[in-house]
């Protein structure tokens, strides 16, 4: 999200500053430089999501293909558990100007043909081209960087509107969400099923996680803590 796009091609790879080494204004809450791994001085990150086995099933939904209309972005499960959504929060990233209307003036080629082939002329190569415009106007090339939340209309599915969406291209979201969760079925008190703990698997023999035994001989499984991060993205085209 920092740094530029396209003008870093215009320098040597090995003169190129590292995304993670760029410092800049925050955006908004979420947008928060994090700390290299590395010991040395080029920066480097590594990230692992570590997901138990479990039922517990997200992902999200894109509801918008052209410019100009609010985008949706719904939280859908296709899970049988029962979730109960505690905090949210969004980042949804949008393009400031349609790079379409930046190469409007250049030489660019629509057609590839051996007689004219882009990939090795400089003078025609539309990432190039960008990279020379945007050392010259950076400031067309900054995204739209937004922080938001998860709502929920009167009982109904959490879902998230991006109102601003009157400029063609990639838009990017980004989801965390934490709750709490308990399976739909209660658990019968058989010695076999004991070893299965919110979808986890321990062993059989271990102490029950699950709570005191009901009069009907079935036992209520405790509601367990759950986060999730999820990404979407979606290209949206002109209305026209």
């Amino acid at each position: 999200m920092r740094g530029p796009r396209y003008a870093r091609l215009l320098r040597d790879p090995a003169e190129r500053h590292p995304v993670r080494n760029i410092t800049a204004p925050a955006s908004n809450v979420l947008d928060e430089t994090i700390n290299s791994t590395n010991r040395s001085r080029d920066a480097c990150m590594v990230v692992v999501n570590i997901y138990a086995r479990t039922t517990l099933r997200f992902d999200l939904a894109v509801d918008g293909e052209c410019t100009g209309k609010p985008v949706r972005i719904d939280l859908v499960s296709d899970s049988d558990a029962v979730a109960t959504v505690t905090q949210s929060a969004v980042r949804a990233v949008s393009p400031r100007v349609d790079l379409r209307a930046l190469l409007s003036g250049g030489s660019c080629p629509e057609e590839e043909s051996p007689e004219n082939d882009r990939e090795n002329d400089p003078e025609n190569d539309a990432t190039l081209l960008l990279a020379r415009i945007e050392s010259k106007e950076p400031d067309k090339f900054a995204p739209i960087d937004q922080a938001g939340a998860l709502v929920s209309h009167h009982g109904g599915g959490w879902h998230f509107h991006l109102e601003r969406t009157d400029v063609p291209g990639a838009y990017h979201f980004g989801v965390m969400i934490s709750g709490t969760y308990t399976p739909s079925a209660p658990a019968r008190d058989d010695p076999a099923q004991a070893h299965l703990h919110e979808g986890a698997v321990h062993d059989q023999h271990a102490p029950s996680p699950m709570d005191s035994g009901r009069q009907d001989g079935t036992r209520q499984r405790r509601a367990e803590y759950f986060s999730r991060i999820l990404t979407v993205s979606t290209g949206l085209s002109d209305a026209t």
